[in-house]
């Protein structure tokens, strides 16, 4: 994994917010991915991406995301992401994959992180 990376999930109760610090790439990729899937098969109902600490995403860090969202409709999983900012928002734009991701400002989640 990246050493400028890391991820944070915070769960309160059925909700879970995975928030992401650094760069989103080849390499930290797989961590999105097994967050992800650890809060599905915890029973997650509604997944919240935090992107605001993200300093850059490359397409295989998009492609993360994406693969987030199936794994959520898959399961019947709510699924959102944040806003970004600066390269990570203009990539989302570019792609235009900000067409198809529910945006929402996070919610606070209690302390309890998994």
């Amino acid at each position: 994994m990246s050493r400028d990376f890391s991820i944070d999930v915070y769960r309160d109760e059925a909700r879970y917010r995975v928030a992401l610090a650094g760069e989103l790439d080849i390499a930290t990729a797989p961590a999105l991915e097994a967050a992800t899937s650890q809060a599905v098969a915890e029973g997650a109902k509604e997944l919240l991406i935090d992107l605001a600490a993200l300093d850059f995403a490359d397409g295989i860090g998009v492609r993360a995301i994406l693969r987030a969202r199936a794994l959520c409709w898959e399961h019947f999983c709510g699924f959102s992401v944040s806003d970004g900012h600066g390269q990570v928002e203009r990539l989302l734009e570019l792609t235009r994959v900000l067409v198809d991701l529910h945006r929402r400002m996070p919610r606070e989640l209690s302390a309890h992180r998994t």
